[in-house]
């Protein structure tokens, strides 16, 4: 299976098109004793290492979501300087799994019915179960205070995973995952 291929963030491919009916399930987490508002700087930490992490094994894909971090930090506020001297510490991360769907479908199979619309004989009853094998992808943003080293923040964004996506709408889609994601930061206490 090529990464590339199967696009890691194509969960947003329903995101994209449909915002307010988004298949992106996004969460987060975080510390209720941090004041969030205190931080004026992060700096996305680009040479982690997380074990199977498949934003690592795609550059392009990894360059977008850095790209979509750090404007939708800037647009709430937040300069981008040196990792060294960053007050958030952003990681990010990405995971994929195969997935098994079973749809089970019910139907009528004839036969006439009889009087007073009961069943009369022939009839019956079947059922019919589709399965769907696909792969869900997850991306994951967590924020860690560079004094104390410790997590502040986690948000993630888990979808389906699509294909045929040109350059131009995987930069939308990541874009949006990241919007959405983001959403909760800071939080609202």
């Amino acid at each position: 299976m090529m990464l590339s291929a199967r696009y890691l963030l194509g969960i947003l491919v329903a995101a994209a098109m449909l915002p307010s009916c988004s298949t992106l399930d996004v969460g987060s987490d975080y510390d209720p004793t941090t004041d969030f508002l205190r931080y004026k700087t992060f700096a996305v930490k680009r040479d982690v290492r997380v074990p199977d992490d498949v934003l690592a094994k795609n550059d392009f894909t990894q360059k977008r979501v850095f790209a979509a971090i750090e404007s939708v930090m800037m647009e709430k506020g937040l300069r981008v300087v040196a990792p060294d001297s960053a007050e958030l510490i952003v990681l990010t991360y990405a995971g994929v799994k195969d997935k098994v769907n079973y749809d089970t479908y019910g139907y009528s199979t004839g036969g006439y019915w009889g009087p007073y619309g009961y069943p009369g004989l022939g009839g019956g009853y079947a059922t019919q179960t589709v399965v769907n094998h696909y792969q869900e992808g997850t991306l994951h943003i967590d924020l860690f205070d560079q004094q104390k080293k410790e997590l502040v923040w986690k948000g993630w964004g888990r979808g389906v995973l699509s294909d045929g996506a040109s350059p131009q709408e995987r930069q939308q889609m990541v874009t949006e995952a990241v919007v959405e994601i983001l959403d909760a930061f800071p939080p609202q206490k």
